[in-house]
């Protein structure tokens, strides 16, 4: 049986009503004490934005995934680099829930952008398909924290969530 298990210290840093908030937008978010195990390095090659609450839409630069789950205490690491080297991210608190082959990771990530030194949510959200590649990946993140010259990026509370086009994401490693 499922269950509406997060781990604790989630709300640390995100809200029940957010979670909630960004499930509404169509992010699905999978609780439950029972995850699947979730390892490996996943290309997101058709990203694009779902929904933008500054209207923004449009294809996202390709990136690699990369989730590291040591299977204790719901903790697991994540990284993102796109394709083109431009950048990349590493959370550096994750939590994970989920039941069966779905999860969600939720994280927090601080880092540099120029000047501007930030504090951002970052969920992720799929399944595993039964060859271990993921399948109808979404991921959503908001700033909570700016310091700095921070006008090129989006606000705090800015919400973006993006969703893999066409519902595939191969494991590569």
């Amino acid at each position: 049986m499922d269950d509406d298990f997060v781990p604790p210290p989630v709300y640390d840093f995100i809200s029940p009503e957010e979670i909630s908030e960004i499930n509404a937008l169509g992010m699905p978010i999978y609780v439950g004490s029972n995850p699947p195990y979730s390892e490996g390095t996943f290309a997101m090659d058709s990203l694009a934005i779902h929904y933008d609450d500054a209207g923004d839409v449009g294809a996202v630069i390709p990136q690699d995934i990369v989730i590291a789950d040591n299977y204790y205490d719901f903790n697991v690491s994540l990284c993102e680099y796109n394709s083109d080297s431009s950048s990349s991210m590493c959370t550096t608190q994750a939590y994970i829930s989920g039941t069966r082959d779905c999860f969600t990771i939720f994280g927090i990530a601080i880092g540099q952008t120029g000047e501007c030194e930030h504090d951002d949510v970052r969920i992720y959200s799929g399944c595993f398909d039964r060859y271990g590649d993921m399948i109808n990946f979404y991921k959503a993140f908001f700033s909570i924290a700016q310091s700095g010259d921070c006008d090129a990026l989006p606000p705090v509370g800015h919400l973006q969530i993006q969703a893999e086009i066409d519902g595939f994401s191969e494991w590569i490693e």
